[in-house]
């Protein structure tokens, strides 16, 4: 400890005993080397897990639970084509125009489940982190919806819009992956307002 002897109390410290011990202890044990890895590997956001492509890190994981995201991810694959009718009425998303080949659809998007690392983890610790701390106002999140396109490292063209009583859409500019949509869908990253349903719309 540096300057240990203002932190003795003045009742002891004209004791040789006390200040011997306290001296010895004080050689034997550095917290400074231990303080500042916990600063580095748990604290600090920034440094916390280690190498962004790692799947491993105790920091990140730590702060994963604070905000309350996982690292594990449903990324769904419903970019898939396939061949078939859909029913009347319904929107005929991912169907081919024509019957040309193509697997057949069985009503449930194919999803897989992946495990972040620690680059992206630590991305959505922070997406997750503003929402969390939002006041769900329309302008509130405009702000959250822009930061998080700089995040993943676009620019700001993204907005929310009432799309009907009780329900808004998220409306980015960008062509998302499916790693990005689902940190904003899977993980609840964005705000949704208590009652209010919400969309997310993409390039």
């Amino acid at each position: 400890m540096i300057d240990l002897e203002q932190t003795i109390l003045s009742q002891y410290a004209n004791s040789p005993i006390l200040m011997a011990l306290v001296n010895n202890m004080n050689e034997y044990i550095d917290p400074r080397a231990n303080l500042e890895e916990f600063y580095n590997l748990i604290w600090n956001i920034d440094t916390a897990g280690g190498d962004d492509d790692s799947t491993i890190g105790y920091g990140l994981d730590v702060w994963g639970r604070i905000v309350g995201v996982s690292r594990t991810l449903h990324v769904s694959t419903a970019g898939e084509t396939y061949f078939g009718f859909s029913e009347y009425g319904a929107p005929a998303v991912g169907f081919h125009e024509s019957l040309s080949q193509g697997s057949f659809f069985n009503g449930t998007p194919i999803t897989e489940q992946i495990v972040m690392k620690n680059g992206d983890y630590r991305k959505l610790i922070y997406i997750k982190a503003l929402a969390n701390i939002s006041s769900c106002s329309i302008p509130a999140i405009n702000q959250v919806l822009k930061n998080i396109m700089t995040v993943f490292g676009y620019g700001d063209r993204a907005y929310v819009e009432i799309t009907g009583t009780m329900e808004i859409s998220y409306v980015v500019d960008y062509a998302l992956t499916p790693i990005q949509e689902a940190m904003m869908q899977d993980a609840n990253a964005m705000i949704n307002p208590v009652g209010v349903d919400s969309t997310l719309v993409h390039l």
